[in-house]
């Protein structure tokens, strides 16, 4: 008996120990403290340096959103979700308010069964770390343990945190300084971030309704928006697969169920409660400023119906008493129907033109308030004018108003606002926007300007066009009248110096337009460059900056299109969705003149260029950096083209697009991604042996990666030493071969030379100069040639080195 108390107390004494063990490992903080930065936040992209990311910490919180609601993950092979989002809020609240003691925890396996058991109000307490997917912060939970509810002793206090803190929608977004574009509150990022808001009155400016799919909606209190989308099962309509007997709250589309999700139309005026999050898509027309500047958006998580059972028998639907609705229709808009403007072609000076349009009140409960049109009517000089609104007339459900005559080439920009009101006095609002303006049936009509005349930094780029079909237009930038002579207008003008552009445009049969000149004034505002080092180290918080050095393209995509730019000093991946730079950029040519802002994109420095750098001032021999794999750093070679030698791939089989391989060298490991969906190399087979390989150098969030360009990117390599290759003029068979679309060729030169590497097709005729250098230091040289633009066939490539001559063919399939 003793000896059985013995050694329960030993056991018990070694649990004493290893738990204090455990608790001395984890450091306790709230909330707050994952949440609060050392200095001001500028930029998202600063936002996964907290100084605990990573780090294992234990706190006490209250779980606020229903974990079955989360649906941002899809059924795994397993039949259960990837991982749930569950949001919380730090029991500290009670005492030091709820200002940034907000959190999402984002798990799978073990914890998300736990997590998934609980309830609003539970109370637990959770170990793990901070991480970050993008900018978005995330609590990874390694292990959970309830402590009770709030609806029970001792946590009666904590039942507070159930109910949303209703703020402004300038609390959380704020306007850019780009007109028509928006930002996060920065200010407030800590405040409110994963915290369970409402915003009360506020209008339904867009929506998507999709309704098997994932649709989205954009609020507005007339100062700023708030976008929300794609979170909970509640409020998307493409997770039916939650029905296999995981007793999840998804939406069950059936319409005697739950129905399709369908957010209000467009003038509804709701109250809307959600979690704060990092916007991480912009499903708005360009509301965003950028990704480093996003928005935040609200996460709506409830709609009031509560399903007890997995399936669809209707009795497992309950509202139960209290169970939020996060989306209150306060009032719809009144419906615009037969919408009409006559005449409905061309407006010449003498023409009345009248706007008819349906209004229906959105029931009888409703009444109007009035249905006014709203205008201004610009010269085409003009760019702003005085606003008119004038009410128009009604004929049972029919409303009209005729406009007076107006000048020649006025152009006349409308709003019909129709306003009504319910019965509990909130007014809703439709609008129906529409413009015209008056032509000459014997002149050219003017040119217009977009932007027009004002004051911009750095540069602006403006596009030029004429109402009259077809017209030609030409333009000065000096203020001198333009004619037909003038430099022809085919693209449009980037401006970075203050202008007067002046216009005109020419059609035949008809007489010139009138000339239309516009003033741009340029305040001059970028940080000026030199080095891509000195770029990448710049803030991601909007700041302009111009690069005014030299650098070369290693790699061009047609996705996004993208850009991999290097000098000698770093590398950087210019990121333009919108098709700023319009100018053809290939490998090789030379880039300078870059205006533009940083961002980042899974931790990867971007540059978004803000203006068309124009034409390559030249063409370079693109030399990749040659290291081994263990000199890899994020900072040094992020975006960069180097040449690893004597790599080998841990997997067979073949290349796959999105797949991440295991490669060796003789110096360490390192990830190599199929990241290029255009990669001529997928589906071809994984080298076996040892290869030379010339790639990419990217990232993700800080894990490094190496993703080659084309097959012609792998080489094969030799054993032997590089001090005891022999130095000699030779020019080597392209590899692969045949090939499609690129290829490497190589070459060694045994003493200075003036190099000229050109390729011929069977005619005789130059398709392309790879090389033509001044005084190539003797070596080994390997040369990528792109024949995207090039049918197939048969193509001779000479050198000449000096007094050395050499031809061989190639063999382009495509």
């Amino acid at each position: 008996m003793m000896k059985k108390l013995q050694i329960v107390a030993a056991l018990v004494l070694f649990l004493a120990i290893s738990s204090a063990d455990m608790l001395f490992a984890q450091q306790e903080v709230t909330i707050r403290d994952l949440n609060t930065y050392d200095t001001p936040l500028t930029s998202q992209a600063d936002l996964p340096g907290h100084p605990l990311n990573g780090v294992e910490v234990t706190f006490d919180a209250v779980v606020i959103g229903y974990p079955k609601n989360s649906g941002l993950a899809s059924i795994t092979d397993a039949g259960v979700p990837g991982r749930i989002h569950v949001f919380i809020a730090d029991v500290s609240a009670a005492e030091d308010g709820l200002d940034g003691n907000s959190m999402q925890v984002v798990v799978a396996g073990d914890q998300r069964v736990t997590l998934e058991a609980l309830l609003p109000g539970d109370v637990i307490n959770v170990v793990g770390s901070l991480t970050f997917f993008n900018n978005v912060a995330q609590f990874n939970a390694t292990d959970v343990t309830q402590l009770g509810s709030v609806f029970e002793p001792p946590y009666e206090e904590l039942e507070f945190l159930l109910e949303p803190t209703v703020v402004n929608v300038s609390d959380l977004n704020i306007p850019s300084e780009t007109e028509g574009q928006f930002r996060w509150n920065a200010e407030n990022y800590t405040k409110y971030i994963f915290r369970y808001v409402k915003v009360e009155g506020v209008e339904i400016i867009d929506r998507v309704d999709l309704p098997e799919g994932r649709p989205w909606f954009i609020t507005s209190d007339g100062s700023s928006i708030l976008t929300s989308n794609d979170t909970s099962l509640r409020y998307r309509n493409d997770r039916t697969n939650y029905a296999d007997g995981l007793n999840y709250n998804w939406r069950r589309l059936d319409e005697s169920l739950d129905g399709p999700f369908t957010p209000p139309p467009a003038g509804s005026v709701v109250d809307l409660s959600g979690f704060m999050v990092v916007n991480t898509f912009n499903p708005g027309p360009g509301f965003d400023e950028s990704t480093a500047q996003s928005t935040l958006k609200i996460a709506p998580w409830d709609d009031g119906a509560l399903w007890v059972a997995d399936g669809t028998d209707p009795a497992n639907r309950v509202e139960p008493e209290g169970w939020p609705n996060d989306l209150v229709v306060l009032g719809f808009a009144p419906v615009l129907d037969n919408f009409t403007v006559t005449p409905d072609g061309d407006v010449f000076s003498d023409d009345n033109v009248t706007l008819n349009i349906d209004v229906f009140l959105p029931d009888e409960s409703y009444t109007f308030e009035s249905v006014v049109v709203e205008y201004e009517a610009l010269g085409f000089d003009d760019d702003s004018g005085d606003t008119e609104v004038v009410e128009m007339t009604s004929s049972g459900d029919t409303w009209s108003y005729t406009f007076d005559t107006f000048d020649d080439f006025t152009t006349v920009n409308y709003t019909i606002i129709a306003s009504v009101q319910t019965g509990e006095g909130v007014t809703t609002t439709a609008r129906q926007n529409g413009s015209f303006t008056v032509v000459s049936d014997t002149q050219t009509s003017p040119v217009s300007f977009s932007p027009g005349s004002g004051t911009y930094q750095n540069a602006v780029v403006v596009t030029l066009s004429s109402a009259t079909d077809g017209a030609s237009i030409f333009y000065t930038t000096d203020g001198s009248d333009p004619s037909d002579e003038s430099e022809a207008y085919t693209s449009p003008l980037a401006i970075d110096s203050n202008t007067t552009l002046k216009a005109v445009a020419f059609s035949a049969g008809l007489d010139p337009s009138p000339i239309a000149t516009r003033e741009y004034v340029i305040e001059v505002d970028a940080n000026e460059v030199a080095t891509l080092s000195e770029l990448r180290s710049g803030s991601q918080d909007g700041t302009e900056y111009l690069f005014t050095g030299d650098a070369v393209v290693v790699y061009a995509r047609s996705s996004r299109n993208q850009k991999y730019i290097m000098d000698e000093s770093a590398g950087v991946l210019i990121d333009d969705a919108p098709g700023v730079i319009t100018s053809e950029y290939n490998i090789g040519n030379q880039i300078t003149n870059l205006l533009g802002t940083l961002g980042a994109f899974n931790g990867v420095v971007q540059f978004n260029p803000a203006l068309n750098p124009g034409e390559s001032p030249g063409t370079v021999d693109v030399q990749p950096e040659q290291l081994s794999l263990s000199d890899l750093t994020v900072d040094d070679h992020e975006s960069k083209l180097v040449f690893i030698e004597n790599v080998t791939f841990e997997e067979d089989g073949v290349f796959s697009a999105g797949t991440n391989y295991t490669i060796n060298d003789p110096s360490g490991s390192m990830t190599f991604r199929t990241n290029f969906a255009e990669a001529n190399y997928l589906g071809d087979n994984i080298p076996t042996g040892a290869v030379n390989i010339t790639a990419i150098v990217g990232s993700f969030n800080g894990t490094l990666q190496l993703t080659a360009r084309f097959s012609s990117d792998f080489t094969p390599f030799t054993d032997i030493p590089a001090d005891d290759r022999p130095i000699e003029f030779s020019l080597n068979q392209n590899y692969p071969n045949p090939f499609n679309p690129a290829t490497n060729i190589s070459y060694s030169l045994a003493n200075v030379s003036d190099v000229n590497l050109v390729v011929y097709d069977v005619l005789g005729r130059r398709v392309a100069t790879l090389v033509n250098a001044r005084q190539q230091m003797p070596g080994m040289y390997n040369v990528s040639f792109d024949a995207s633009r090039l049918a197939s066939g048969t193509y001779i490539y000479r050198l000449e080195a000096g007094d050395f001559v050499s031809i061989k063919k190639m063999l382009l399939v495509k």
